[in-house]
């Protein structure tokens, strides 16, 4: 599993849901670039959105991210159509409000899960992390 989290200074919780919870939005953060989507406009458990890894891979290799759990405003987790070794993989987001003495602020996190062959599991870890951190930086850009 990868993890990553950023606490965002005055960026406003509702502001960041709005962004990371609407998969149309997707490829402004995250390295995706969305391909298309099945359900309503507003996301629920079962609807799904497909979308490429590569801005330039061919809409045919998209991958499926089917919504297995909600929380409207909090957190959504993600079922991943299986990738290359890997049957089984989710990713999970979660915003929160943290307000402290010295001022609040948004907390991000962003959770990866991959069911690796252990020969491959260091390298899942690697490439996760390192999206993760690109869309945690796209998020903090757009909003922060």
């Amino acid at each position: 599993m990868a993890h990553g989290a950023r606490d965002i200074a005055h960026a406003d919780p509702a502001r960041v849901w709005a962004l990371v919870a609407d998969p149309g939005r997707a490829g402004e953060w995250a390295p995706l670039r969305v391909v298309g989507h099945m359900g309503t406009e507003l996301p629920a458990v079962g609807h799904a959105f497909f979308a490429t890894w590569r801005r330039l891979a061919s809409d045919r290799r998209a991958v499926r991210f089917e919504f297995v759990e909600w929380v409207a405003g909090r957190s959504y987790r993600c079922a991943m159509s299986p990738g290359p070794g890997v049957a089984e993989r989710e990713v999970e987001v979660r915003v929160q409000s943290v307000v402290e003495s010295a001022g609040a602020r948004t907390r991000v996190e962003i959770r990866y899960r991959a069911e690796a062959p252990r020969w491959a599991a260091a390298a899942y870890r690697l490439f996760a992390s390192l999206r993760i951190r690109r869309a945690l930086d796209g998020i903090e850009a757009r909003v922060g």
